[in-house]
């Protein structure tokens, strides 16, 4: 009997031999080729050739393009000569000089008032700009010379300045203050636009970008300008007697031009100043660097035309493509063309046109403005030269004008420069897609596109959830988590390893920064991250098998350049020719015959047939395109076939096991017949049990043909082989192919329960594919040797019913009865393992319906589908596909499958509901955050106080008074820190005179009291200062009073500290925050700002105020910004640790005192509560209409439905709605006390604006207090408004388990929890272990490993790559500490956490595999 082959479909054979390989050219010679695969083949073959050509143009074209960005660009020159510009202005640009003048102290980022600058131009600018005199030596003894005009012109003795400097500024714009009350009651000279608009103010550091890009409204009356040929002190003293700086300066900034002729370079640099308003000044040096003559070398004009040719040939290639195809077209059916035409990389290819002739056209407009500004350069230097200042400084305007719109449009032009290798990029993949090998990766991105989709919106929401945590918990002291985006990117940053922990700590503490540190790491990095790599290896996989037959990238080479040789020799044929001759005479054919198709897929196509249809081919060619096919077809195919063969060896298996049932139930009757049966019956059974023993040896004739062409499988195949199933263990299939793997366990599968995997069935080395296959041949000759005792049981029960039905008289006694004859056992396993049955090979997997030759045509009994297990079905159709609508017509289906698909409905669009409302709910809280918080002004505020502390309150001064070398940092005495409150801290704010520039005329001038009021410019001072300490506490007794005694005769019992409060090492923000500070009432100190300090800082220091039993002292001042309504209470402590060492830190609690005077903080108000109400309101209504649906009789069984309702998802619901009513209830008593505490501040005001100083420091005291409660009230509500994100991220994850492929993740989690917990408690073990040798190594020397929980934070953080090596090895030597390093890291990070990796890896592969398309 004939059947298909099951590799070559087009071909016919003898059944058994469907799988016997045959060779190509047998089936190229004598079946030909299906006119689909020729095509498939000829396709490749085009493909083939595009690839090898496309590859190396688009090379050649990043090599064009990258070549003329160097020559547009000039980046080396252009970065040189800005480099050595900026390097000139930071480094030898200072002020604060020595008393004999030969170091300055201070550079430009030391400016940080108006007197800092005044004395940085004169000293410092002016000096190394606007020379007079030449320069000499230190220790020469040559005097300096006056400089000529032309060697003032000379800058760095090669750059030449053009023009005069420009200094100009630009006044902060005016608007309505949000607290003008309180403003009124500190200064009653404001007016209610005193307050500056903050639209471009800075709360943190700008950049270079951002100054560049930022609107420069310049007030042309307080533009000055300074010649380099005069001396500008003069100038500059007018500047500052003028008070040409003021609080209302907004930015301010130096601008001069220079021309490099080595280069052909102009550059205009730009010094900015901008005054931000909480007292800040920031420093920015922005340069633009223009080529004037950019083709003065052609090689330039070379590279654009090669660039521009090669983007013209791509151009010109989309045009003919698009001609012929609507030419192509019949009867111009151009919508049906463009839609077939219109796909990515053809959109891909009109962009990267598109935005190269915009290039092109941004570059001769860039020309363009450059050959106008050298003629104005070249007109400027007329009146310059000439001495016609006037003049020349209206040029100078013009040439900056000019030279900034120039500079603008080359940074546009850079700009697009930039982003257009992404074009190329893309091109490049476009060519990878057409050769097998290279497109493994861009198939891989696609493939796996929709599970990353899925992925990275859990991916980013939990992200986004960590932002908000970070903002709420550093966002006060630490600039990159002050905004939304810049904590993105500083957490993407700590993503990648580049994470500031130190800051982290000193801000929110250690428990919480370690807290936050280990869940971040563990959620983000550990799972997140692992489960993305699972994602793209799973796909990767099947990406790089599927092209593992395709051809490499040097034999597609080779090929190309043989057939373009036999194609220049005339002995081969275009394929494209060939193609459309091919096509053509097919059409032809077509409207011959009347057929309506032209082309026929199925059509075998033999070597005669194909020289017909193209007459013009060689015979070597048309032979080599059938052979090939051929090879090729086999190659993508053989893969299938094998699979085949294991369907097969699965469903003859089943058709033994149904024999061997039939004969067992003729063995049952035959055991059972009586005496009275009669001959005519026994011969009835006989031939039955003939028929059964006959369809037995057809099928082991079958197999035993399909074991004789058995081959080596691949690696599917083989992986699939040894997902086989025994009585008590079944192996998870691998893919949704292999369903048909459990036969007997069908209807548990289709109900969703699980079935038991033993691991020791489920192995699989991929190295073994052999093996395997030799493991299933001993299966398959298991069964037939068992078959073969069946048959011969058979054959022995038949020759017993013939002789029973015999007469009685014939038979002899010591005959054997047919019952002891069947009471036999069956035979054993090969293995001789009794009362198993034989491994199912993934034979069993996918079963197809065999050939109807291979099938007996005796009865079959019917049996539940494998799939539908409601069917009933013969055994030779339970694999047999289906489909659905005929199941659904004929079948039904069950009630309980009928609810699945309802729950899945309603859980999809309860999932398409919740998630925007749950991101919504992200967002109103994100802003809501925000509002209350106002993390960036009070970040920024907070820095200024903590950088004009800790940078200008300085002590330890030179000879000439203008530098101090130690700070706050260097206080290590008593001694030390009335040295630094007398000339540091009081100097800076309790100024009793103006501050006068270094090296200027003027003299110092009284404040008056409103100046004295001022602090940072924009700042009030708020009542005195208060100096407070707090004494220690006495221990009950020494723990060695006897030594201590015996040292010092004079101490008593109770002479030791008691260490509760003592801090081994630096505490933190948080540390002091949460501080008990027990105040010693008899020494608190008054300062008031209005007075001089110097008298009582002295006499503090007479009196010993300071002693051994200091404990805590701490300095407490009130600041009020009006600009941001925000109330600052600073606190600068000092801690006298028992070791002896003083501990220093300062500390901030900011309160935005009126946060409703704009109306968006109680607008996301409302929207986020009312989104909350809206969770509340469902989660009561499901418990009222829950307990009203168990009603019974009028009793409510409440025990039942509560059992039922009390879920994880659901308490998670209740913990958010709770925590988020007690955030309300928070911001509303700490609104009450802000009013307070307003209240509070406008009665201290006027109480210290009279002569009752001790009424003041009463009220002040009162102010304190208050400021402390809100404070910390605040405290607590920022705190519970961190934590709250994590509540939002796991309703996240309720919303993501309703949507299958978002549920991928959270599933993974569950399904590996019990593996992860194990693992965990291997994990933390040998982890501790670790920790307790860390503290034993290193706890003597090094800070973190000083304590058990800092030194279980550190080795995280060393797990994660931040590891102090240096401090370790300098503790315990090279040797101990690198075998600790070494033994930590293979331990932990090369062994557990590729094992953690394992782990999610294998759960979420089996997860996925159960996730429906």
């Amino acid at each position: 009997m004939t059947v298909t082959h099951r590799v070559f479909y087009w071909v016919e054979t003898t059944s058994g031999l469907e799988f016997q390989r045959i060779e190509p050219e047998e089936v190229a010679r004598h079946h030909g080729v299906p006119a689909k695969e020729l095509f498939t083949y000829w396709q490749r073959e085009i493909d083939c050739d595009e690839a090898v050509r496309t590859l190396p143009r688009t090379l050649f074209m990043i090599l064009f393009f990258a070549l003329m960005l160097f020559s547009h660009e000039m980046i080396g020159n252009t970065h040189s000569l800005e480099r050595a510009i900026r390097w000139d202005i930071e480094e030898n640009a200072n002020f604060a000089v020595n008393s004999v003048g030969t170091f300055a102290h201070k550079n430009l980022y030391d400016v940080n008032s108006f007197a800092d600058f005044y004395s940085w131009f004169r000293l410092g600018f002016a000096a190394i700009y606007m020379p007079q005199s030449s320069s000499v030596s230190e220790g020469s003894s040559l005097s300096t010379a006056a400089l000529s005009a032309r060697e003032k012109q000379v800058y760095r003795d090669v750059n030449r300045k053009l023009g005069p400097v420009k200094l100009s500024q630009q006044t902060a714009k005016a608007t309505a203050c949000d607290n003008f009350d309180l403003l009124q009651a500190i200064d009653n000279t404001t007016t209610s636009d005193s307050c500056s608009e903050l639209g471009k103010d800075f709360t943190i550091q700008p950049t270079d970008f951002d100054v560049g890009f930022l609107d420069f409204i310049e007030d042309s009356n307080k533009t000055r300008w300074f010649s380099f040929l005069d001396d500008p002190s003069d100038k500059i003293t007018q500047l500052e007697r003028s008070n040409w700086l003021s609080a209302q300066t907004d930015h301010w900034k130096i601008s001069m031009v220079l021309y490099n002729p080595d280069f052909d370079i102009l550059t205009l640099t730009d010094i900015h100043f901008l005054l931000a308003r909480s007292g800040r000044i920031w420093k920015q040096i922005t340069l633009m660097s223009l080529k004037m003559r950019p083709y003065a070398n052609l090689w330039l004009l070379c590279w654009e035309i090669l660039f521009f040719l090669s983007i013209l040939s791509i151009l010109a290639e989309e045009v003919h493509q698009i001609i012929t195809g609507l030419m192509s077209e019949r009867e111009r059916r151009c919508v049906r063309f463009f839609l077939k035409y219109i796909r990515v990389w053809t959109l891909i290819d009109w962009a990267s046109i598109i935005i190269a002739f915009t290039l092109l056209g941004l570059w001769v407009h860039t020309v363009q403005e450059r050959h106008a500004l050298q003629v104005s350069l070249q007109t400027l230097l007329i009146p310059c030269n000439s001495g016609n200042q006037a003049q020349c400084q209206g040029y100078q305007d013009d040439v900056v004008r000019m030279a900034t719109a120039a500079g603008s449009l080359a940074e546009q032009t850079t700009l697009v420069s930039s982003f257009y290798p992404f074009c190329i990029l893309l091109r490049l993949f476009k060519t990878f897609t057409l050769q097998p090998r290279l497109a493994v990766v861009s198939r891989t991105i696609w493939a796996a596109f929709v599970d990353l989709v899925h992925f990275g919106i859990i991916f980013v929401s939990v992200f986004l959830s960590f932002v908000f945590m970070a903002m709420g918990f550093f966002g006060r002291a630490i600039e990159g988590y002050s905004s939304l985006n810049n904590a993105f990117i500083t957490l993407f940053r700590a993503l990648m390893g580049d994470l500031d922990f130190e800051a982290m700590e000193a801000q929110a503490g250690r428990f919480i920064a370690g807290l936050f540190h280990l869940s971040f790491m563990v959620t983000m990095v550990l799972i997140l991250l692992n489960m993305l790599i699972a994602i793209i290896m799973d796909v990767h996989a099947e990406s790089k098998q599927s092209a593992a037959s395709g051809a490499t990238v040097w034999e597609d080479v080779a090929d190309y350049f043989n057939r373009l040789w036999q194609r220049r020799a005339g002995t081969r044929m275009s394929i494209l020719k060939a193609k459309a001759l091919f096509t053509a005479s097919a059409k032809q054919e077509a409207k011959n015959t009347g057929s309506a198709k032209s082309t026929d897929e199925r059509e075998v196509i033999t070597v005669a047939e194909l020289r017909k249809r193209v007459p013009e081919m060689p015979m070597h060619q048309a032979t080599e395109s059938i052979e090939q096919s051929v090879v090729w077809f086999e190659r993508l195919n053989s893969e299938e076939a094998q699979l085949e063969v294991l369907r097969e060896l699965r469903q003859l298996r089943l058709q033994v096991a149904a024999g061997s049932e039939k004969s067992q139930a003729r063995e049952e009757e035959l055991c059972s017949i009586s005496v009275e049966t009669t001959a005519m019956d026994l011969h009835q059974k006989a031939h039955e049990l003939a028929e059964a023993m006959n369809e037995m040896r057809h099928s082991m004739e079958v197999l035993q043909k399909r074991l004789e062409h058995f081959e080596k499988p691949s690696r599917r195949a083989s992986h699939a082989l040894v997902s086989w199933r025994t009585d008590e263990e079944t192996c998870p299939v691998d893919t949704m192919r292999f369903k048909e793997l459990h036969d007997e366990d069908a209807p548990q599968r289709a109900a969703g329960s699980k079935v038991p995997c033993s691991s020791s069935s489920c192995l699989w080395d991929a190295k073994q594919p052999m093996a395997m296959a030799d493991d299933a041949m001993l299966v398959c000759q298991g069964r037939m040797d068992e078959l073969r005792g069946v048959s011969r049981r058979c054959e022995r029960a038949n020759s017993s019913i013939s002789r029973a039905a015999r007469p009685a008289s014939d038979q002899r006694p010591d005959q054997t009865s047919s019952s002891d004859l069947f009471a036999r056992p069956l035979p054993t396993s090969p293995s001789g393992s009794k009362g198993r049955r034989y491994p199912r090979s993934s034979a069993e997997l996918r079963g197809r319906d065999p050939p109807r030759s291979s099938v007996s045509s005796a009865p079959m009994t019917t049996i539940a589908h494998k799939v539908y297990y409601w069917v009933e079905t013969t055994i030779e159709n339970e694999y047999k596909i289906f489909q659905p609508k005929d199941i659904a017509y004929r079948h039904g289906v069950p009630a309980k499958e009928l609810f699945t698909y309802w729950q899945k409905e309603i859980d999809c669009d309860k999932a398409v509901q919740t998630l925007p409302r749950t991101l919504f709910l992200i967002i109103f809280f994100a802003l809501m955050l925000l509002s209350h918080e106002m993390i960036g002004p009070a970040q920024s505020i907070e820095r200024a106080i903590r950088f004009d502390i800790e940078e200008n309150a300085n002590f330890a001064f030179n000879g000439v008074g203008t530098f101090g070398n130690k700070n706050i940092q260097d206080v290590n005495s008593f001694a030390d820190f009335y040295s630094w409150f007398r000339l540091g801290f009081a100097a800076i704010y309790m100024p009793q005179s103006t501050s006068v520039s270094e090296g200027s005329t003027l003299t110092a001038v009284p404040l008056s009291t409103p100046n004295k009021q001022i602090y940072l410019e924009t700042n009030r001072k708020l009542g005195p200062i208060k100096l407070s300490q707090q004494k220690v506490t006495k221990a009950s007794q020494c723990d060695n009073y006897n030594l201590f005694q015996a040292i010092d005769a004079g101490v008593t019992a109770d002479s030791c500290a008691a260490l509760g409060k003592d801090f081994f090492i630096q505490p933190t923000d948080f540390d002091i925050g949460f501080l008990d500070f027990t105040e010693d009432m008899n020494a608190t100190i008054w300062f008031s700002p209005m007075e001089d300090a110097t008298p009582l800082i002295t006499w503090l220091e007479n009196s010993t105020w300071l002693t051994s039993d200091t404990d805590h002292w701490k300095i407490t001042m009130v600041l009020y910004n009006p600009d941001f309504d925000i109330l600052t209470v600073t606190g600068i402590h000092f801690l006298l640790a028992r070791s002896g060492r003083i501990w220093k830190q300062i500390t901030f609690m900011s309160l935005k005192m009126a946060p409703y005077a704009n109306l968006w903080p109680l607008c996301w108000e409302i929207l986020f509560f009312g989104s909350i109400f809206t969770i509340f309101i469902e989660e009561v209504y499901e418990v009222v209409s829950g307990l009203l649906a168990t009603r019974v009789r009028g009793r409510c069984k409440c025990v039942s439905f509560f059992r039922e309702y009390i879920s994880v998802w659901n308490l998670i619901d209740w913990v958010s709605i709770i925590l988020a009513f007690t955030l309300l209830g928070m911001w509303i008593l700490t609104c009450e006390d802000r009013k307070a505490l307003q209240v509070a501040v406008e009665a201290l005001i006027a109480t210290c604006s009279s002569a009752d100083q001790n009424t003041c420091q009463e009220y002040q005291e009162y102010v304190l207090d208050l400021a402390s409660d809100a404070g910390q009230l605040a405290g607590q509500t920022s705190l519970v408004s961190s934590f709250y994100p994590f509540c939002i991220l796991l309703r996240l994850f309720k919303t993501f388990s309703l949507q299958p492929r978002l549920a991928v993740v959270t599933r993974t989690l569950w399904a590996s929890f019990a593996d992860l917990a194990h693992f965990g408690i291997i994990f933390l073990s040998v982890f501790v272990t670790f920790v307790f040798m860390a503290m034993g190594f290193f706890g003597r020397t090094v800070e973190g490993y000083s304590s058990f929980h800092i030194a279980f934070v550190t080795l995280f953080r060393a797990l994660m790559g931040d590891l102090d090596f240096d401090a370790m090895e300098e503790q315990a030597g090279r040797v101990i500490a690198g075998i600790f390093h070494l033994a930590f890291m293979l331990t932990m990070l090369l062994i557990l956490l590729n094992m953690l990796i394992a782990i999610i890896m294998d759960v979420y592969a089996e997860t996925k595999r159960n996730v429906p398309d």
